[in-house]
């Protein structure tokens, strides 16, 4: 078995968006409550904002502490919020690889667009002020979301589509194409189709490759089998043809180590 097998079977990695939703009313005769912190998004009934702090940015950005209470206790997690092209967006911030986000901003150009999956997207676009070829799931693979998946109630359900699931499902059928293919001529011609220059992996993603054969139409591969795989090669750091790497560093958490390649001219 090869270094690269051998990184990915010992991966066990479980990846959560948290999502959120609710508003509050007045009752005639009453006080009208004090406006809580503007947010851009609904939160579960067991969530509620306990700080906001501003990144300012390109599109305005900021991470929005979210407290969460379940049977097991509350903890606290992160959203990043913005607005670009008049859009607001409201979606879970990747934590574990923001050590990454400040080489992108001293060490690329502020126009450049990044091809990973949309986990990665509005935390690349919000904390960045680059550009991602997705930053939403689309309709069609909502079902392979954490939060969407925990979610009851068929109306809870057809909000958070409609809320959160906002992205051309032809582009994410394309990146997930781009990750899984063993040809990475053809990762670099779906990134030039969208003038991307930036190729971002996480090893989140190896448990996340289930997702992107589903929205593929395909069953999902045994890690085992990923070895041959841009995703897989781009995950364990090894040479791509036709990409430099540029950004390799680590997380506090070693499971959570980003890598970041170039294309070439």
């Amino acid at each position: 078995m090869d270094k690269t097998a051998i990184v990915l079977v010992s991966l066990l990695i479980v990846s959560f968006v948290l999502i959120s939703g609710c508003t509050a009313t007045s009752t005639p005769g009453t006080a009208t409550p004090t406006p809580g912190p503007q947010i851009y998004g609904s939160l579960l009934g067991s969530e509620k904002v306990v700080g906001i702090h501003s990144i300012g940015g390109k599109y305005d950005a900021s991470l929005v502490d979210v407290r969460r209470s379940t049977d097991q206790g509350d903890y606290v997690y992160q959203m990043i919020q913005y607005i670009k092209d008049g859009n607001k967006s409201f979606m879970s911030f990747d934590n574990y690889s923001n050590g990454a986000f400040p080489f992108i901003m001293e060490n690329t150009p502020q126009d450049s667009v990044f091809l990973c999956w949309w986990d990665y997207g509005s935390s690349i676009i919000g904390y960045t002020g680059r550009d991602a070829v997705v930053s939403h799931p689309s309709p069609q693979i909502a079902d392979t979301v954490g939060i969407y998946q925990q979610l009851t109630s068929d109306a809870d359900r057809q909000k958070y589509i409609a809320e959160k699931c906002t992205e051309s499902n032809d582009r994410i059928v394309d990146v997930a194409k781009a990750l899984t293919t063993t040809d990475p001529g053809q990762t670099a011609a779906i990134m030039r189709k969208y003038g991307a220059s930036y190729l971002f992996v996480d090893l989140q993603d190896i448990a996340k490759s289930s997702a992107m054969y589903t929205a593929q139409g395909e069953p999902p591969v045994d890690y085992n089998d990923l070895a041959g795989t841009v995703l897989a090669r781009a995950c364990t750091g090894s040479d791509i043809d036709g990409f430099t790497r540029v950004y390799g560093g680590n997380s506090y958490d070693p499971n959570y180590k980003v890598y970041i390649y170039k294309l070439n001219s």
